[in-house]
C-alpha cells in the first residue's frame, strides 16, 4: 500500500513537472508573442522565457493609456542615455503608467537598441507601446530655417527643398508677391523683395508658406523703428536685408 501511494506521489510530481515546464517554455511565450510580437533574436531562451513572463505580469497596463485626456509635452532623450533614465523619466513626467513595463516591453522587443536621442512630442494618452513606436522616430519637431545675408528671393526659394519645410520654390515666389500684414506700412504694390532678414528662423515642420512669410515680417518689423516705418510708407522704399541700403519698391 506504502509502495501504490509512493509511486503515486512520484508521479504526480513528475505531470505537475511536466506541467510546468509546458506552462515555461510553451504556453507563457506563445502567449506573450501573440499579444506583444515576437521576442527580440538577441534573447537567450532563458531571456525570453523571463522578459515573457514579466510582460504578462503587467496585464493591461502597456496597451492602456496613463490619461486619455492628457495634453501632448515635450520630452528629449539625451545622446547615450540608458533605457533605465529613459524608463524612469517617462514615469516621472506622467506620461507613462510604469518604468519597469516599459522597460520590460522594449527589452522584449529588441526596441531599447533602436529608440533614437532627440527631441520629441508625447501625450499620455497613449499607450505605452504607441509612446515605445514613437521614440523609434527622432525626427526634430522644428527645423531651422537659415537666411543668409544678401539672399534675394530667388535665393530664400532655392533653399525649401532641402530645408524640412514641405513649401515649394514657386509656391514661396508667389506669396511673396503679396506682403504680410506685419508689412502693412509697405506701398500696395511692394512684394516682400529686400525684407527679409539674415537669421535663423526656428519653425515647426508643418510651417506654411503664408506662416513662413508671416514670421519672416515680424522678424523684420521688429528690427526697424517708428521713424523707418514712416519713412518707408513716405516715400515708398523698400530696405535691402544685407546692410539695410534703400531703393524703390518695385511696381
Amino acid at each position: 500500500m506504502r509502495r501504490y501511494q509512493y509511486h503515486f506521489i512520484l508521479a504526480f510530481i513528475v505531470l505537475f513537472a511536466l506541467a510546468c515546464i509546458y506552462l515555461t517554455l510553451g504556453y507563457v511565450p506563445a502567449r506573450a508573442s501573440l499579444l506583444y510580437g515576437p521576442p527580440a533574436r538577441t534573447l537567450s531562451v532563458s531571456d525570453r522565457i523571463e522578459y515573457s513572463t514579466r510582460l504578462l505580469s503587467h496585464g493591461a497596463i502597456l496597451t492602456t493609456p496613463l490619461d486619455p485626456n492628457g495634453m501632448e509635452q515635450s520630452f528629449r532623450i539625451e545622446p547615450g542615455e540608458s533605457i533605465y533614465s529613459v524608463a524612469n523619466r517617462l514615469e516621472e513626467s506622467y506620461i507613462i503608467t510604469d518604468a519597469q513595463a516599459f522597460y520590460d516591453y522594449v527589452v522584449y522587443t529588441g526596441l531599447d537598441l533602436t529608440i533614437q536621442s532627440g527631441d520629441y512630442t508625447l501625450s499620455p494618452a497613449l499607450s505605452t507601446i504607441d509612446i515605445t513606436r514613437k521614440l523609434q522616430d527622432s525626427t526634430p519637431t522644428d527645423i531651422n530655417f537659415v537666411v543668409l545675408s544678401g539672399w534675394r528671393m530667388e535665393e530664400i526659394a532655392a533653399s525649401l527643398p532641402t530645408s524640412g519645410l514641405d513649401i515649394s520654390p514657386e509656391s514661396f515666389l508667389d506669396a511673396a508677391q503679396t506682403p504680410p500684414q506685419s508689412l502693412n506700412f509697405l506701398p500696395a504694390s511692394a512684394s516682400m523683395e529686400g525684407f527679409f532678414l539674415p537669421d535663423i528662423y526656428i519653425l515647426p515642420r508643418t510651417t506654411t508658406v503664408d506662416q513662413l512669410l508671416e514670421s519672416m515680417a515680424r522678424n523684420f518689423s521688429q528690427h526697424i523703428s517708428d521713424d523707418m516705418r514712416a519713412g518707408y510708407t513716405a516715400q515708398g522704399l523698400g530696405c535691402l536685408s544685407s546692410g539695410h541700403a534703400c531703393f524703390p519698391c518695385r511696381t
